[in-house]
This record gives C-alpha cells, sequence and structure tokens, in this order.
C-alpha cells in the first residue's frame, strides 16, 4: 500500500496540474482576444440606413484616404445591383460563416472609398447567383455608413481556384473585385474554378469624411 502512495499522490499532482493549466490557457486565450479586439472600429448593427441618410443630408465629404477597418465578422455595407438582381449584407471576413449571410470581404484587400483594390466572394447559389449575368456596363451600388460608391462591370473571366494572379491587391486603384464557384450552380461536385467580375469605380470619388456615431 506504502508503496502506491507516492504514485497516487503524483497522479493527483499531474491532474490538478492539467486542469489548473487548461484553465490557465483558457484564459490567456480570452485575455489575448480581449487585447485583440479592443478598441477595433465597429459598426455595431451592421449598415444603419439612418445614419447614411443623415451624413447624404448633411453633404459632408471630401476626399478620404483611409477608412475605418470594422471587427471581423462585421456586416458594414450593403452591395447592390438591380438589374443583377443582387443585394446583399457585406460582410469584414470571408468565411463560411459570412456567405451563409450575405457575401465575405476578403480582409487582405481595403474598404470601400481606399481607392485600393477589394476582394468580395459569395455563394453561386445564393447572393451571388445573379453574377452569371453580369456584362460589361452593368453597376454595383454600395452603401455604407460613411458613403455611398458606385462601380462598373468592365469584364469577367473564369480562373483556376488557385489562380492569385486573377486578382491583384496591390495596384493603387479602387477595384472592385467579386468572385463565385464556378460552373455555376453545380453543387454536387468538387469545383476548381472561380468566376471573376471586374469593376472600376465610377462616382465623383468623394467619401464621407468620417464615420457618424449616431449621437
Amino acid at each position: 500500500m506504502y508503496i502506491f502512495m507516492p504514485i497516487i499522490f503524483v497522479g493527483i499532482g499531474y491532474a490538478l496540474l492539467f486542469v489548473g493549466g487548461k484553465g490557465f490557457i483558457t484564459m490567456v486565450k480570452e485575455q489575448v482576444t480581449m487585447a485583440m479586439t479592443k478598441g477595433a472600429p465597429d459598426y455595431p448593427n451592421g449598415f444603419d440606413e439612418s445614419l447614411f441618410k443623415e451624413t447624404a443630408k448633411t453633404g459632408n465629404v471630401e476626399q478620404w484616404s483611409e477608412v475605418p477597418l470594422p471587427a471581423l465578422g462585421t456586416s458594414y455595407a450593403i452591395l447592390h445591383s438591380e438589374k443583377l438582381n443582387i443585394q446583399a449584407d457585406v460582410y469584414y471576413g470571408d468565411t463560411e460563416e459570412a456567405f451563409a449571410k450575405g457575401v465575405g470581404q476578403y480582409t487582405g484587400s481595403h474598404l470601400f472609398g481606399c481607392g485600393k483594390p477589394i476582394l468580395i466572394g459569395g455563394h453561386d447559389t445564393t447572393y451571388f447567383a445573379g453574377l452569371e449575368q453580369a456584362k460589361a456596363g452593368d453597376t454595383f451600388v454600395v452603401m455604407t455608413n460613411y458613403g455611398e460608391y458606385t462601380y462598373e462591370v468592365t469584364e469577367t473571366k473564369v480562373a483556376k481556384a488557385s489562380d492569385s494572379s486573377a486578382y491583384d491587391l496591390k495596384q493603387q486603384e479602387e477595384q472592385l473585385i467579386l468572385y463565385t464557384c464556378y460552373p455555376f450552380g453545380e453543387v454536387t461536385k468538387e469545383r476548381k474554378q472561380r468566376f471573376f467580375v471586374y469593376c472600376k469605380r465610377v462616382d465623383n470619388g468623394n467619401v464621407i469624411k468620417e464615420v457618424p456615431s449616431g449621437e
């Protein structure tokens, strides 16, 4: 019996350390997450039409080089094309959760109004089904809490899903790049191609000076 006592105590010690360690690790992860997200600019309720109308009414616009980043998972804009029957909430982050609720923006691209490329994906059977009919000259309107932007389709093309040369995120122009799986509607098999729609910005180049607080 006495021979097994040290072994039992050692086992209990390791168990306590394991349980305590898990709690400690969880606590550290939570603190790191809080530190990373604390103070991140956010639009709490996603696109707010009342805020948009208020800023549009004041006419307080000027050229603005940067727009605050939304928090990950935030819906901060609405993408609309009447001709293509597309209207979708734009979420910051191209996750499956975002694709289930609207369309998702790759966080390595820029925001509307920044004068640089914007890369947005969506499912071809839901919010981006209308992309199949996209042609040069079609337009998209994007409404955010800080301004409205208009983009015109310049071209479309099909590329491999792995082909990163299908989009240039380093260019110094505001190009809206939309993509979805291709061929359209074939959900029963793996699709290794993507359908890309390229759009140039065609509005007057102004953005709202600052994101309205709503106060």
